[in-house]
């Protein structure tokens, strides 16, 4: 099940990151005249947009996990009272 969440996020992420630099160079385009130049920058603006977009929610995840996540060993009590079991 791990797997196949990684492998559907994964394509998911890749789609939406692809969506949106899509859509920023399209808008780039809007108005301007077509010439290779403009086709370079439209290039960039939408690689950068979808970078920035990535980042940001990569730095959303880390704050997350950051304030969700618990550090340390677990505590065991008494006589092995508390012990946690490795299960597949």
């Amino acid at each position: 099940m791990v797997n196949t969440s990684q492998q559907v996020g994964g394509s998911i992420g890749t789609a939406v990151l692809s969506t949106l630099s899509a859509s920023a160079v399209t808008a780039f385009v809007a108005g301007k005249a077509p010439t290779a130049a403009v086709a370079a920058q439209a290039a960039v603006n939408g690689y950068t947009t979808a970078f920035m977009c990535s980042a940001v929610l990569l730095g959303a995840g880390a704050v997350a996990t950051a304030l969700l996540l618990r550090g340390g060993a677990p505590e065991v009590g008494p006589e092995g009272e508390g012990t946690l079991a490795m299960a597949h």
